[in-house]
């Protein structure tokens, strides 16, 4: 279960800093991952902790210039939380009791990904385009 940043318009402007300073686009994704973390991460750690006793297992990750945060423990096996996301919908959702399929209850789902993004999005967007500004800014002094 993730929600993913996809900053793929940068790549030119990317690829031409890594060219010139190295060194300002290690700065600028940093700054990326560092904006996600605090817009969009934090914000679904702190609404899992509201509706589960399990330790998150939220985590933001960068690959270039795609921020992605995750929950669960990959596609195979996401446990509670792509349950509880439910698409980030609200509403309720079905399963068995500790594994025994004769035995089905419904729980309400908590959706906290989705949300978490919604609300985190504009922040993040200034941010970037902030840092990609830093990041031209300090291109042309090199």
């Amino acid at each position: 279960m993730s929600v993913v940043v996809d900053l793929h318009e940068l790549n030119d402007l990317a690829r031409a800093l890594r060219t010139v300073a190295p060194e300002i686009t290690k700065a600028l994704h940093s700054e990326l991952k560092s904006t996600v973390e605090q817009n969009v991460t934090q914000r679904a750690r702190m609404k899992w902790a509201e509706n589960s006793s399990q330790r998150s297992t939220i985590q933001t990750r960068r690959s270039g210039l795609t921020v992605s945060v995750t929950a669960g423990r990959g596609e195979n096996h996401p446990g509670q939380s792509h349950a509880f996301e439910h698409n980030g919908d609200a509403g309720t959702f079905r399963h068995p009791v500790y594994g025994n399929r004769d035995v089905w209850v419904d729980q309400e789902a908590h959706p906290f990904l989705g949300p978490s993004l919604i609300a985190g999005g504009n922040a993040v967007m200034t941010d970037v385009a902030n840092a990609v500004e830093r990041a031209i800014d300090a291109a042309l002094r090199v």
